[in-house]
């Protein structure tokens, strides 16, 4: 560069030296030219040299700028690494998202969304049931959710809405007289009777029953469970070629109807008994109460498998081969082959009047009928059924709330929509809630989503055998076993006082976690001091799963009633259902009926909807805590202790029936088992205690560590799936139902095979138990190995 001083030298010098050549007037002219060019240089440097000091000095800021900003990123990867990060601060934030999220919630929502979903009868497979899944998809789009609608053509049957099902009298003059026309009567006011107009919520049927007439003698066959069918054959009643009368209650529809199949009866009559399903003072039911009255009857499925009958453990999909047909099905008992039809108890007690027989047994066998129980008459009587079976399209609706961090980690959440007519009460109670769970959710976490994945499901079928989830479950199932952490179901919403939740053990501290933050609604629970729903589960259903512990009260261990159980027996996803009953192990009376409509909720149910509150808070709390917190709150401690539980009750059981005789190696396989169990139990201990001094702050833990963590307490339930039975429906070792014994809901195969040991000593059943036990205890071994760091 060139200063002002040297460029007034250099042109004083080119100057003096053009004066030197020449004088003349043109060499003069030259000179100045050149003075002019060697100016006009000199600014062009100036301004060049400008811009490149300039430019250097951006130059610099910008560097500067990026450093500083990379520092920035360190040290808060830094901070966030070494820090742990469920410090008090981040329960503060945790606390402060519940009381938001509770805040929000709005009871004139749910009863809006109530009225719509309930409006018309909406059965699976119909035009009307088709329409409310859109409306869903609709809806969920509009409050920001990923929304994707999954098809499947499916086995599905209705009754001849032309012509009811009937039970009829043979008379002396060899004609019929009716005593069932099949059909409910509309009752209450105006706008009750007008919410029950649909003749196809007014139709008596049970689903995939055989059709056809049968003519016989009926016997009362009690509950229908195998004892039951001991005591008729000690009274000496012979069962073969009659009609069965059973009430609801002790066991599914479908179990009811294989056993009185294998019997030899040739059908069945479902009836609801009043003891059940009416207060003490019979008069007051429906439209007075919520108790059923005696002009309607219970409708359901009597399916015996879940899933499309027609493609088990394959999704009903357009490529899928139908591996059955309604005929193989029947053949390999999937479906009744005989004829099933429930009837009002009004007509129950019509025919039990028609009976001349023995009275019943013992005071077990009675119920709430005005007549006399007997056991079976001289009268012949004659059901009929009519059915059709249809292939139709069934939809779920599954909308997504992507996590911020951990967008791979599902929980989700879950309830079915169809309904055996408006379905109110089931399902419509849960889902209008859960539909105001996602608007309220998708507000509070539009800015700051939750850090895993919110997955919302709607099922259709449910009713039939839950095929819905079933199908969608067959279809996802290895993305499932990679991203679901967690399912939480709510398939209806019966009362405001107590809670009755099914749960696998993972689940039960966060569950009472939730109870503890949700408010009671309940005025009455609240002026006794209860004033959250912990309180009033604790009150009235105290005894809970882990003996000695009271701090967490009456918690069912998982069954097949609802669409939460797939996840749990087929793919080993921790899942919980959660209900809020008027008492406890009170179901409502109206279950299944056709005054499960708008009106029945809003008027005798609940007017405020405070129990719809109730529930949605509490069900919203626990999404919110599995979805936020930095370490998924699943309790090893409880999974080791409950799993001992049962086996040390198993192993009373095999020893009552003394089959240590009969299997020579039975000690040695229990004493290694519990061996197990007690290194499961030190090692979960173990783990749960490095999570505690994370959660407390003594120990520090980086995101590596909390990923370990999070990554071992998943894999813990999948430990405990037998992936040698890749053609079963339930296949977790624990928690899967027996196969022949409604009583047994843990442990099933090692029961069952027992059973069968103890009856026919035959040692391929005795290979099966002692297989059965060797599956549990590499299991347990597995989560040992998982749970070591």
């Amino acid at each position: 560069m060139f200063s002002d001083s040297q460029f007034t030298q250099i042109g004083s010098v080119l100057l003096q030296e053009s004066d030197d050549i020449s004088d003349s007037p043109s060499r003069i002219s030259e000179n100045d030219e050149l003075l002019y060019k060697t100016s006009t240089f000199r600014k062009t440097q100036n301004i060049l040299s400008s811009f490149i000091c300039s430019a250097f000095i951006l130059l610099l800021v910008i560097v500067a700028l990026l450093l500083f900003n990379a520092f920035f990123q360190i040290k808060k990867n830094e901070c966030s690494d070494n820090s742990s990060e469920s410090s008090s601060d981040s329960a503060e934030d945790l606390n402060f998202i519940s009381k938001k999220l509770a805040d929000e919630l709005n009871a004139d929502n749910i009863r809006n969304n109530l009225e719509i979903l309930a409006k018309n009868t909406h059965i699976a497979g119909t035009r009307e049931q088709s329409q409310l899944m859109h409306y869903l998809a609709e809806k969920y789009t509009s409050y920001g959710f990923s929304v994707k609608i999954y098809n499947y053509t499916v086995l599905l049957n209705y009754p001849q809405i032309s012509v009811p099902n009937l039970v009829e009298l043979k008379k002396y003059n060899d004609e019929w007289m009716t005593i069932s026309f099949g059909r409910g009567t509309p009752l209450g006011p105006q706008q009750a009777i007008d919410e029950q107009q649909d003749i196809r919520s007014q139709q008596w049927w049970n689903a995939y029953s055989a059709n056809g007439s049968v003519t016989g003698q009926i016997v009362y066959c009690n509950y229908g469970t195998k004892d039951d069918y001991d005591v008729l054959a000690q009274m000496g009643v012979t069962v073969r070629g009659k009609i069965a009368l059973i009430r609801y209650g002790a066991l599914k529809r479908n179990e009811k109807v294989r056993i009185a199949q294998n019997m030899g009866m040739t059908g069945v009559l479902f009836f609801s008994d009043p003891v059940h399903y009416t207060s003490n003072n019979r008069s007051n039911v429906f439209p007075e109460s919520i108790y059923l009255p005696g002009d309607d009857a219970q409708r359901g499925s009597v399916l015996a498998t879940l899933g499309d009958p027609l493609t088990p453990l394959l999704p009903s999909l357009i490529y899928t081969q139908r591996q059955e047909t309604e005929k193989s099905a029947r053949a390999k008992s999937l479906m009744p082959n005989i004829p099933v039809t429930p009837i009002s108890y009004n007509d129950a007690n019509k025919i039990m009047e028609l009976l001349d027989g023995d009275v019943v047994p013992s005071f077990e066998w009675k119920g709430g009928l005005r007549s006399v129980y007997r056991l079976t008459g001289e009268k012949e009587f004659r059901m009929t059924v009519h059915s059709r079976f249809v292939h139709r399209t069934i939809s779920n609706v599954i909308a997504t709330l992507p996590g911020a961090t951990e967008p791979d980690n599902w929980i989700m959440v879950g309830n079915h929509v169809d309904a055996w007519g408006n379905g109110a009460i089931d399902p419509i109670s849960g889902t209008a809630t859960q539909l105001e769970i996602a608007r309220v959710m998708s507000s509070v976490f539009s800015k700051n989503p939750t850090k895993r994945s919110l997955v919302f499901c709607h099922w259709d079928a449910e009713e039939y055998g839950l095929i819905g989830s079933t199908e969608w479950i067959e279809e996802m199932q290895h993305i499932l076993h990679r991203r679901a952490i967690a399912y939480i179901n709510v398939d209806h919403i019966a009362g405001n006082l107590v809670p009755d939740v099914k749960s696998v053990p993972l689940l039960y501290r966060a569950i009472v976690g939730a109870a503890k933050k949700t408010k009671q609604q309940n005025l009455l629970e609240r002026s006794m001091g209860r004033t959250r729903l912990f309180d009033s589960w604790r009150y009235h259903r105290g005894k809970g799963p882990i003996l000695g512990d009271r701090g967490v009260p009456e918690i069912g261990l998982p069954s097949s009633g609802s669409d939460y159980y797939r996840f749990i027996s087929f793919l080993g996803i921790p899942s919980a259902d959660l209900k809020i009953e008027k008492s406890p192990g009170m179901s409502y009376p109206l279950y299944h009926s056709m005054y499960e409509t708008p009106w029945t909720v809003k008027t005798l149910m609940d007017p405020g909807f405070t129990s719809f509150l109730t529930l949605g808070q509490f069900w919203m709390e626990l999404i919110h805590r599995l979805a936020n917190s930095p370490i998924i709150p699943f309790d090893v401690i409880d999974y080791s202790t409950v799993v001992s539980g049962l086996v040390q009750k198993v192993e009373s059981h095999l020893n009552h029936l003394n089959l240590t005789q009969t299997v020579s190696t039975l000690n040695d396989q229990f004493f290694m088992l519990k061996e197990a169990l007690k290194r499961f139990n030190h090692i979960t201990r173990e783990f749960h205690s490095k999570i505690t001094d994370i959660q407390t702050g003594s120990k520090d833990a980086d995101f590596k560590l909390i990923s370990i963590i999070n990554n071992r307490l998943i894999e813990i339930e999948r430990c405990f799936i037998d992936w040698t039975l890749g053609a079963e429906l339930n296949r977790h070792v624990i928690f899967s139902q027996s196969r022949n014994y409604h009583h047994l809901a843990f442990l099933a195969s090692i029961q069952d095979n027992a059973k069968n040991v103890h009856l026919y000593g035959k040692s391929e059943d005795i290979k099966l138990l002692g297989l059965a036990i060797s599956k549990l205890q590499l299991s347990i071994e597995s989560a040992i190995k998982v749970l070591t760091i």
